[in-house]
């Protein structure tokens, strides 16, 4: 990851090429069906606008993820459990991929508490890969 990534597009290239090595070790005939929904998703909601306000420090890096949690279940793979996937793996699916998103504007808006206890994604994911049975991730609100 580089760090002269700081307008939306360039954002986008580069969190969709982390997300297809994330999506390449699926089953082969859910991998279509995961990219053309994750990509629905992203031109549905209003994301660009939230990270502009994250690169602009008008949203706390807390704020964006608080955001995130409250439409991360927009995102659904709802053919993938006839592909041969469970619930867990699919949840677990959802959670690495928002996760992968929220590490990249983190990075790339420079928000300050974010840049500097936010753990690497690509050491999650190498021990993601190394381990088969991944827990399944819990997305828990920071409003409480």
């Amino acid at each position: 990851m580089q760090d002269s990534i700081v307008n939306y597009t360039n954002l986008m290239k580069l969190f969709l090429r982390e997300a297809k090595k994330l999506i390449a070790v699926l089953p082969k005939g859910s991998i279509r069906e995961t990219n053309a929904a994750l990509k629905r998703f992203l031109e549905t909601e209003s994301l660009r606008r939230w990270y502009n306000a994250l690169y602009m420090h008008l949203l706390k890096i807390t704020e964006f993820e608080s955001l995130l949690n409250k439409i991360s279940s927009r995102l659904q793979f709802k053919g993938l459990n006839k592909k041969g996937l469970n619930n867990d793996e699919v949840k677990n699916l959802r959670y690495e991929l928002l996760s992968l998103f929220l590490d990249c504007c983190g990075k790339y808006s420079e928000a300050e508490p974010y840049a500097d206890t936010s753990a690497d994604y690509r050491i999650r994911l190498y021990k993601l890969r190394r381990r088969p049975e991944a827990p399944v991730g819990q997305w828990q609100s920071l409003d409480d």
